[in-house]
């Protein structure tokens, strides 16, 4: 899916209760690649990068522990 388009929304977070935790889900699933889906369908991104890159930032992203975009590299 191209990230066009996808609905523009202000970043936050809503709960919603479901009577399940993730851990409850996680722990209940069969295998590897059923836990691989979970994270996908609660629609969580990561990115990583090797520890020896240049640290970067990307609008709407946060990386590393400096937490600061404009730090000193």
């Amino acid at each position: 899916m191209a990230w066009e388009a996808e609905p523009k929304r202000l970043p936050g977070m809503i709960q919603r209760p479901t009577g399940e935790t993730v851990a409850d889900r996680w722990f209940g699933v069969p295998d590897v690649q059923a836990r691989k889906e979970i994270p996908v369908g609660c629609g969580v991104r990561v990115t990583l990068f090797l520890v020896g890159t240049p640290r970067r930032w990307v609008p709407g992203f946060i990386h590393g522990p400096e937490r600061n975009p404009t730090s000193t590299l």
